[in-house]
Formats: structure tokens, sequence, C-alpha cells
């Protein structure tokens, strides 16, 4: 076999191979008996078909895997011959793998291939922390969220809808006398975000309604309704109101019990712990970020043209069908996508950046991802969806999602070494 490689551009070589017609038939004849030795046929013995019948009946086939065969061959002597580093797989039209018996087997696939980056500053770089001192205002409102998401709702024998109170209703929308939307046992407040409900309007008709109570609200049917016939007819929002509920909050005793603090004292430092614990966290992605974005804006290399235009196509297409299923038509979705392409270009050029200078300095500091890492990382995936760890392995398997898990789990690692490596000051 004859393997040429022609370097097509900076991130792109295309691998041109050829094979006589003997070396050819004899790796296919090699491919036969292989698969020979399970056929089961009538009139023979396993493993003693003759390889005549056999070509008759899977010449084909192994031809193509013999075509096959030969390419992989060229890729893995292209890689060590030629120090390529290829992404992802070559594309390869199945049809191009025909092979004429007796003829040779002359091909060619192009390959993107990783950026050749030469690392500068990485590490040392210099950023001024603005991590800020919790303040009591913020200790009061955390206090005072706690207690609101704690709180319990208490059915109203007498009296109406409160301003942080919550009702259990039946709620229709009509237009004319047709129901077009219905939806019974709903919980609603007084600040609820109606869709197809001006402004102020709701809490307007819903403030102080009692149990039994039937209120009708103006709206406007929204224009990404369901139904194309009735978008943006003018309609009501029929509302039976069945149970009212006031929210009763907790005592101090109870948040305290919450909180797994004894007296008042020791709620107060849980709660500036814990807001001093997200703000560090916030701070530390923050500075994360700023740091990777400084790297990637002090290194200038070649990306790989067809991968970002593989990329760009594939955002193109899924904002396109998002705006379609909004209920814009083909053409405005189109339109539209095509305004928002340089944009998207934009983005996909930065995030390639980012991921191969990730890679790359992952390589130059033996970062690397390991199966106790996976372990973990699934095991938080498992926890927060409430599933085993193998229903999770086995879904981001079955889906190939398992690399983007280890891309992410390199990223968070390099740009944990980033931050670790850095001059932070603090605050002027």
């Amino acid at each position: 076999m004859e393997v040429n490689v022609d370097r097509t551009g900076p991130c792109e070589a295309t691998i041109s191979l050829t094979v006589s017609s003997e070396e050819f038939e004899r790796q296919a004849a090699a491919v036969l008996k292989h698969h020979g030795r399970n056929v089961r046929m009538k009139g023979f013995r396993p493993g003693k078909v003759p390889l005549g019948v056999l070509e008759k009946q899977f010449g084909e086939g192994a031809r193509k895997e013999t075509a096959e065969h030969f390419l992989g061959m060229a890729l893995r002597e292209a890689m060590t011959e030629h120090d390529l580093q290829p992404i992802g797989h070559p594309q390869v039209d199945p049809a191009s793998l025909e092979v004429t018996k007796g003829e040779e087997f002359s091909h060619s696939f192009d390959v993107n291939l990783k950026p050749q980056i030469e690392l500068g500053d990485y590490k040392g770089l210099s950023i001024e922390s603005e991590l800020e001192p919790v303040l009591e205002q913020e200790i009061e409102s955390a206090v005072e969220s706690m207690r609101q998401s704690n709180s319990r709702p208490e059915q109203l024998e007498e009296g109406g809808l409160e301003e942080d109170g919550m009702a259990l209703c039946k709620l229709a929308w009509k237009v004319g006398e047709e129901a077009i939307f219905e939806r019974e046992g709903m919980r609603l407040s007084v600040s609820d975000d109606i869709p197809g409900v001006a402004e102020g309007v709701w809490s307007e008709h819903m403030t102080g309604v009692a149990a039994g109570a039937e209120v009708e609200v103006p709206m406007t049917v929204p224009d990404d309704f369901e139904r194309e016939d009735v978008r943006g007819a003018e309609g009501i929002c029929r509302v039976e109101v069945e149970t009212v509920f006031r929210m009763v909050p907790p005592t101090d005793e109870e948040l305290w019990k919450l909180a797994g603090a004894e007296d008042a004292e020791a709620f107060a430092t849980r709660v500036r712990e814990d807001i001093e614990r997200f703000k560090a966290q916030r701070e530390e992605s923050r500075v994360e970020g700023s740091l990777l974005q400084q790297v990637i804006a002090a290194h200038d290399f070649d990306l790989p043209d067809a991968m970002v235009e593989m990329q760009l196509q594939g955002r193109l297409d899924a904002l396109r069908g998002q705006l379609t299923e909004q209920g814009q038509s083909e053409e405005e979705a189109a339109r539209q996508a095509e305004e928002e392409a340089p944009n998207l270009r934009t983005s996909v050029e930065k995030g390639a950046k980012a991921f191969f200078l990730v890679s790359r300095i992952a390589e130059e500091e033996g970062v690397k991802v390991s199966d106790a890492d996976m372990t973990g990382e699934l095991a938080q995936i498992a926890q927060r969806n409430r599933a085993s760890v193998e229903e999770v392995r086995d879904y981001y398997r079955e889906n190939g999602l398992l690399d983007q898990v280890a891309i992410e789990l390199l990223e968070r690692k390099v740009r944990t070494l980033l931050r670790e490596s850095a001059n932070i000051a603090e605050p002027g």
C-alpha cells in the first residue's frame, strides 16, 4: 500500500492511498475466510464453505470491509509517519468504497487536524479580586427569603386572597363562547405572570378574592399559542376560585431548627457562612472565566475550518427549529438565523479556541480525567436526578455524552489550575 499526505491547510490534510489489486484481493479473501468460519450453509460443514460460494453471497460486504481496513491503515500510517493529530473521524462516502475485482484500490479522504499551539503565559496571570464582604442587609434578606420559602399554606375560612397568599383554582381561556384552554387544580397567586394578561391587571382582579368567587380577567391570546387561528384574539381569562390559603411563616425557633442552629446567634452565623461560601464560589467562577479569556486573547492560532463550519451549521439548524416552534414561518426563521450567523460564528470560534487551549494546557501539565473523576461526576448527576449511578452512566453512554462529561471535567481542572497559579490582588 502506498500512502501520501498533502497538507491542504494549517488544520487540514488530504490522505491518499493506493492498494494493488493483488494486495486488496488477498485481504478480501482473508476477510471472507474469517467470516466463513461462522457461516452455516446447507450442504457444507461449518467452516468448510468454499471461498467461491462465500464470494457470491458475501463478496460485496467483504470488499467494503476490506476497503475500510485499508483506509484505517492509511490513517494510522499517516499519523505515525507525518505526525498528524486528527480530530474526529474522516467522513467517507460508502458508495466510494466499491472496488471492482482485479482493479487496484485508490482513494483519498480529508481529515481535520488539531491546531498547532505554542503556549505562551498561562500561569501567574494577574487579576483583581471582586469578592465583597457580607453585609447585614444580605443576612436579613436571606433570612426573609428562607422564611418565605418555608411558609406553609393555611386554608382561609373567611377573607380574601392576600398579596403573599395562594388560591386553588380552575382556569379557562375563552374567546367568545369557546373555551380554548382549560386547567383544573391550578395554584395561583396575586403576583403570577399570566400569558396574555397585561401587567397589573391580574393582581388588580385577583387581590382579595374569596373562595367560591368567579373572576373574569381581560386577555389577548399569546402569539405562541398552539392554535394559530386564535392567536392575537381578544378574550377573557375566567378563574373559578375553589380554595384560598394564607401563607404562615415559620417561627424563629423553627427557622433555627431548619438551619441546624441552637439559637439566634448560631443561626446568624450559619446564614453568614452560607452567604460567604456562595460569594466565594461565585468569585472563583468569575476569576476562572476571566483568566481563561486572558489566555484565549493571548494565543492566536488557526482553527479547523471544516469543524467550525459544521458546528456553525448545527447552531443555525437548531436556531431555525426553535424559531419555527415559536410560530415563525420557515422563511422568517431562515432570515433571522442568517442575521444571527455572524454572532454564532464568533461564539463557535471562541468555544473552539477555549477547547483546544484547555486541551493543550492539560497536555502540558499532565492534567487528566480519571475513572474516579468520572464516577464522582456521574454520582452527582444521579443525586440531582434521583437516579442510580448505573442508570446515569447507561443513559450518557447510549446517547454518546460520556466524552462531553470528560471534556467538561478537564476544563474544570484547567480553570482551577489557572486560578490557583494566578496572582489575585485584593480589591483596591
